[in-house]
């Protein structure tokens, strides 16, 4: 609930309000791939962050720092 009305009175606002904690997370392992459809972001070579493998613990480190954090 607190993500959702964040959400809508950012909207309204236009300024960026965030409660609570995302609702779901991703990981994306590696993005560079070696094909270049001209479709995808990896394709192009057009990634705006920095690209490149992933530390062997972060998986293990983030799930570590999500279980401490109280959800309630």
């Amino acid at each position: 609930m607190k993500v959702l009305s964040s959400y809508y009175l950012s909207k309204f606002t236009g300024k960026a309000i965030q409660w609570g904690y995302p609702v779901s997370i991703s990981f994306e392992p590696t993005p560079p791939v070696n094909l270049r459809c001209p479709e995808c972001p990896s394709g192009l070579r057009a990634f705006t962050r920095p690209t490149g493998m992933l530390e062997n613990n972060f998986f293990r480190d983030t799930i570590d720092q999500m279980s401490e954090i109280s959800f309630t």
